[in-house]
């Protein structure tokens, strides 16, 4: 059978800015003194890359020659909290694991994730890559959390879009070109976000490994099984084994009720099951991520190399430490992209138009 594997993206790991060796490194203080650092940026045509912790500069679509680094990691704060409506604004240098500690203090969450290494990756990068993770699908996905966004372009103009609210639908939905665009461009100043309570009782549950065909047939019929499950990952692991995670969250009579229909053991209990990374951790050396049709993932994991470790969420986005042969190169932008970039780019992170598309 001639391989196939379903569209991928690579995270290249050249994927870093090159920056000329007369490049500065400059740390803004507050959003004020941003604004001011792009528009001079933006008057004196300085080709510049924004960033938070830096903890994914070297993955994504290539970035051309820059002569600046614009760091937002002192804009770290929350900067509004209304957990009576469910909502929040932070600057984007705020770390996922701050926000996540503050959240649960009121017995609510972020729902996009979880995510490895969150006491370093910051809501900002997080939000301008949109990575695949266990919970980012239907009211998980990074798109349906961010409400509003304050940010200047590449050329220098301050914007808002959204609001402070859930239900806000005024004016161009403008603030989604953020997401997954890899800081192609804006920069942003504050990001406004949706919370969800957490639930009365939530559990992590586990299979015992298996070989990677049995796990991916388990993995089908868990989807159909669990349907209300908030995640369902088919997790590879070392030596061509894989097992079947989820996690199921609701009333407590809700999640005995799941939790024996799903035949699987429970591993973690309550916030801890809410913070759970399934599986090994490929994040820090990932090759490829992409989507994939559930129906396609025994072919798609009985073609991995035995050592790759990765995880397929519910929905079928995937990420895995080894790049797939078969996958096309990173992808090149529509004539729209093209198009966007010159009305907003500018001279910010030139050669790219989303995280993983490059002109």
């Amino acid at each position: 059978m001639a391989r196939r594997f379903p569209p991928a993206a690579p995270v290249a790991r050249g994927g870093a800015p090159a920056t000329k060796e007369h490049s500065v490194h400059v740390d803004p203080a507050n959003r004020t003194e941003v604004v001011a650092v792009v528009r001079e940026l933006s008057k004196q045509r300085v080709p510049f890359y924004p960033q938070g912790n830096g903890t994914t500069t070297d993955r994504g679509a290539p970035i051309g020659d820059i002569e600046q680094t614009v760091s937002l990691a002192q804009l770290d704060t929350v900067t509004r909290f209304a957990p009576e409506d469910l909502t929040c604004g932070v600057e984007p240098g705020l770390t996922v694991a701050k926000l996540r500690d503050q959240l649960e203090e009121a017995s609510l969450a972020f729902e996009p994730g979880p995510f490895a290494n969150e006491d370093r990756r910051t809501i900002g990068g997080i939000l301008a890559e949109a990575p695949p993770s266990p919970r980012g699908f239907d009211r998980g996905s990074p798109r349906s959390n961010l409400i509003g966004i304050a940010a200047i372009d590449g050329n220098g103009r301050e914007l808002h879009a959204g609001g402070n609210v859930v239900k806000n639908v005024a004016g161009y939905d403008l603030m989604k070109l953020y997401v997954g665009s890899g800081g192609a461009y804006f920069v942003a100043l504050e990001l406004q976000l949706r919370c969800v309570p957490l639930p009365e009782t939530a559990r992590w549950l586990a299979a015992p490994a298996t070989s990677r065909a049995d796990a991916a047939h388990a993995w089908l019929e868990l989807r159909r099984r669990l349907a209300d499950a908030r995640a369902l990952d088919l997790c590879m692991l070392p030596g061509g084994r894989a097992r079947v995670e989820a996690l199921v969250a609701g009333s407590e009579r809700f999640v005995d009720a799941l939790s024996e229909a799903s035949g699987l053991e429970a591993i973690a209990n309550g916030r801890a099951a809410m913070r759970m990374l399934p599986g090994a951790d490929e994040e820090s050396h990932c090759g490829a991520r992409g989507r994939l049709r559930a129906s396609e993932a025994p072919l798609f994991v009985a073609e991995l190399p035995p050592d790759c470790v990765g995880r397929i969420h519910h929905h079928g986005s995937f990420a895995m430490s080894a790049a797939l042969t078969g996958s096309p190169a990173p992808t090149y932008a529509s004539g729209v992209a093209l198009r966007l970039k010159q009305a907003f780019g500018g001279i910010l992170c030139p050669g790219r138009t989303s995280f993983d598309t490059a002109t």
